[in-house]
């Protein structure tokens, strides 16, 4: 079976969300382990050192954090790059056809639950 699982922007979302991946990938040996991160998150450098190299790839959203300081060209780029996301997050569980999604929330989660859910896909939110 292949599983999904998500989180990024902090170490809160992404060091549990890789200590599920360790679980799951202990609990079914034979499985398929994807991580679904941000283009520049934090979670991309993270998962690469990890030790679960070559048992776990990397895939990426164009989504990033959402800045509300200040005004400037990310102001319209981020929600743009949010909605952007959405059938992207689409295509990607359409072509990774996970049995299940696992995200720790953050900015990663609403194109994920969106498009997990859009897809049948079971999904948790922890």
């Amino acid at each position: 079976m292949r599983y999904s699982v998500s989180g990024g922007g902090t170490g809160g979302h992404i060091y549990p969300a890789l200590a599920v991946a360790r679980a799951l990938r202990d609990a079914r040996p034979g499985g398929e382990l994807d991580y679904i991160g941000g283009v520049r998150g934090f979670e991309r450098r993270l998962v690469a050192d990890h030790a679960m190299r070559g048992q776990l790839r990397y895939h990426e959203l164009i989504v990033r954090s959402l800045r509300s300081a200040g005004l400037s060209v990310h102001t319209v780029l981020d929600p743009a790059r949010l909605a952007a996301s959405v059938p992207q997050a689409w295509w990607l569980l359409g072509r990774l056809r996970p049995a299940a999604l696992f995200t720790t929330g953050g900015y990663l989660a609403l194109p994920l639950v969106f498009a997990a859910r859009a897809r049948g896909v079971p999904t948790l939110v922890w």
